[in-house]
């Protein structure tokens, strides 16, 4: 399974590396569980989006776009 370590958040803030070495000191397993279970502590789970290729990158923003679009026409 792919982790995502303390190594691979250069450029977060310190305090957030920092809840994320106390959490998951071996690394973070990459899925939702882990994401939730991060959130609920504090941590900026869609901070890591940073970390992925510019084309992928830029395919999530886009979706999240069209689930805010959506969302609003919703309210």
């Amino acid at each position: 399974m792919k982790l995502l370590t303390s190594a691979m958040l250069r450029g977060a803030c310190k305090g957030q590396r920092r809840k994320f070495r106390e959490m998951f000191p071996d690394g973070a397993p990459v899925t939702v569980r882990a994401a939730m279970r991060a959130r609920r502590v504090g941590l900026d789970v869609l901070w890591c989006a940073r970390l992925l290729p510019a084309p992928l990158y830029e395919q999530y923003l886009a979706a999240r776009i069209r689930l805010l679009v959506s969302m609003l026409r919703k309210a």
